[in-house]
C-alpha cells in the first residue's frame, strides 16, 4: 500500500510538472509569435531596408519565430504519445537548435559589426550589400551545421509512451561540448578586439551553462 501511495504521488507530481511546462510553453508561444511578427512588420514599414543592423534585427526576430513554431510540437510531445514519426521528431530538433544557434550568432555578429563600423567604417563599406548577404548566408549555414548532431541523435524513446527525445548520455554530452566549442572558435576567429573577445567568451559560457541544464 505504501508503494502504491508513493507511486501515485510520483505520478501526480509528474503530471503537475507537465501541466506547468505546457502552460509556460503556451504563454511563450502566444506572446512570442505576435510580438516578433510585430517587430518584423514595424521594421519593414518604418526603416530603410539597406541598414545591415536592421537586417540583423530581422534575422533575430526570424530566428525567434522559427523557434516558437516548434513549441506546439514540444507541448504535444510532453502530453501525448508521439505519433508523428521519426522524421518529424528529427526535424523538430533541427529547427529548434538551428534557430537557437542562429540567435546567438546573430547577436555576436551584431556586436562585431558595430565595432567595425565605429572604428573601421571604410573597411565595412567595402563589404557592400553582396558581402552582407554572404555573411547572413554563412551565419545560417553555420547554425545548421552546428545543430545537425542534435537532429541525428534525436529519436523515439519507448517508456510509458513514445516520446521524441535525445539520449542523455556521455556521447550526447560530448556532441554538445563539440557544438559549443566549434561555435566559440568560429566567433573568436572574427574577433580581433579584446572587448569583443571577452563578450564572445561570455556568450559561449552562457550557452555552455544552458547545455549543462
Amino acid at each position: 500500500m505504501e508503494y502504491l501511495n508513493h507511486y501515485s504521488s510520483n505520478s501526480s507530481s509528474i503530471s503537475l510538472k507537465q501541466q506547468v511546462s505546457t502552460g509556460l510553453l503556451g504563454v511563450c508561444f502566444l506572446l512570442g509569435v505576435p510580438a516578433n511578427v510585430a517587430v518584423v512588420v514595424f521594421i519593414l514599414r518604418h526603416f530603410k531596408k539597406d541598414n545591415f543592423t536592421l537586417h540583423l534585427m530581422l534575422n533575430l526576430a526570424a530566428s525567434d519565430i522559427l523557434r516558437l513554431i516548434t513549441v506546439p510540437l514540444g507541448m504535444y510531445n510532453l502530453n501525448f504519445d508521439w505519433a508523428l514519426g521519426r522524421t518529424l521528431c528529427k526535424l523538430m530538433y533541427l529547427i529548434a537548435f538551428t534557430s537557437a544557434y542562429s540567435s546567438v550568432l546573430t547577436v555576436t555578429l551584431m556586436s562585431v559589426q558595430r565595432y567595425v563600423v565605429v572604428l573601421h567604417r571604410s573597411q565595412w563599406a567595402k563589404l557592400g550589400r553582396k558581402g552582407e548577404k554572404v555573411l547572413l548566408f554563412c551565419l545560417w549555414t553555420l547554425a545548421l551545421i552546428l545543430s545537425s548532431p542534435a537532429a541525428v541523435k534525436a529519436d523515439l524513446a519507448e517508456g510509458q509512451n513514445y516520446v521524441c527525445t535525445r539520449p542523455d548520455d556521455e556521447e550526447t554530452l560530448g556532441i554538445c561540448l563539440f557544438e559549443t566549442l566549434l561555435g566559440c572558435c568560429e566567433v573568436l576567429s572574427c574577433c580581433r578586439s579584446e572587448a569583443i573577445t571577452m563578450a564572445a567568451l561570455s556568450i559561449c559560457a552562457v550557452h555552455l551553462g544552458t547545455l549543462r541544464l
